[in-house]
Order: C-alpha cells, then sequence, then structure tokens
C-alpha cells in the first residue's frame, strides 16, 4: 500500500480577478493507493480544506474511493 500525504496553500494573486480578494485558503489530506488485492485496485483520497475567503470561515471534508478490477489477457493463447 502506497500512503501520499499532501499539503496545498493558496492566496490572492496578481489577476485583477482576484487580487481584491483576500484569500487564505489551505488542504491538508492522504492518498492511499494499491494495486496488488487480487487483481483489484484500490484508490482513496482524504481531504480537509481549511481557511478564509474574506470574511467566510473555510471548513470542509472530501473523500474519494475507486476500487476498480484488473482485466488481464494471456496474450501467449491468443490466435494472432
Amino acid at each position: 500500500m502506497k500512503v501520499e500525504p499532501f499539503y496545498a496553500y493558496a492566496k490572492e494573486g496578481s489577476a485583477d480577478y482576484i487580487k481584491t480578494l483576500q484569500i487564505n485558503k489551505h488542504w491538508l489530506g492522504v492518498r492511499l493507493f494499491n494495486e496488488d488485492i487480487k487483481n483489484f485496485i484500490l484508490d482513496a483520497t482524504l481531504a480537509y480544506e481549511f481557511g478564509r475567503e474574506n470574511d467566510d470561515k473555510i471548513s470542509a471534508y472530501g473523500f474519494f474511493l475507486s476500487l476498480l478490477k484488473w482485466i488481464l489477457y494471456d496474450l501467449s493463447r491468443s490466435a494472432l
């Protein structure tokens, strides 16, 4: 199982549409990935967003889960 922690930060930029905003956003999370579970692939991400945008406080969670099955072909037995 692979574990990939991550962190991201966003603040106001210099573009006209965003430079007048007050943005202070953070994302903290972890991704779990395993492609060796009896021909299944597991991919899961859990993230927490926090901070402020103008006068609004941000506190949110997000979760993603994908479970896929490998379809294996034995090319040595197929007719060419």
